[in-house]
């Protein structure tokens, strides 16, 4: 697979950045805040935000992906983190997610930043597959993951809650014969 150190392509009404180059105090926003993580086994702590903001930088600089801070093109407005994680089963597989603050929910964003994620995991990675989850009960990712071509593969304790998550697969377009 190869390690692409670009960003996803902007889209309409949004554009993604690295960790690294914004305000940090951003992540804090994000990921202290119970509403936004209350799926993903949050809230978080100073220290687990410290440590989620370790584990992106990390997988930018081994693997050239993480979950981008994303920012509305108009306003500059944060709009949360949509990317990707490589899988430890399979090298040419990732997981992808989303977190999104409250007030940017209800607009088609996770799906947007999602289409221009995938896009990026396909060409110019060269994923094979992409893997995406919920928790139970989560009835907006469901259908954002679902809008976004993925079709239920299997079910799978997630640690941080638990309980165990749907999990949904997006397979690599396949190439067309010349």
């Amino acid at each position: 697979m190869r390690r692409a150190t670009l960003l996803p392509q902007p889209t309409a009404r949004l554009r993604f950045d690295w960790w690294e180059n914004i305000d940090q105090t951003l992540a804090r926003t994000l990921w202290s805040n119970d509403k936004v993580t209350k799926f993903i086994g949050g809230p978080f702590n100073e220290a687990q935000i410290v440590a989620r903001l370790s584990e992106q930088c990390k997988n930018r600089s081994e693997h050239g992906v993480q979950y981008w801070p994303i920012f509305r093109n108009e306003c500059n407005s944060f709009v949360g983190c949509c990317g990707l994680r490589p899988r430890t089963d399979n090298p040419r597989t990732f997981n992808m997610g989303f977190h999104l603050v409250q007030e940017h929910w209800g607009q088609r964003l996770a799906t947007e930043a999602g289409t221009s994620v995938i896009a990026h995991a396909f060409e110019p990675l060269g994923a094979d597959a992409i893997f995406m989850g919920h928790r139970p009960g989560n009835e907006s990712s469901r259908k954002t993951i679902l809008r976004l071509g993925f079709t239920f593969d299997y079910n799978e304790i997630f640690a941080p809650t638990g309980l165990i998550h749907p999990r949904y697969k997006l397979a690599a377009p396949s190439p067309h014969p010349s």
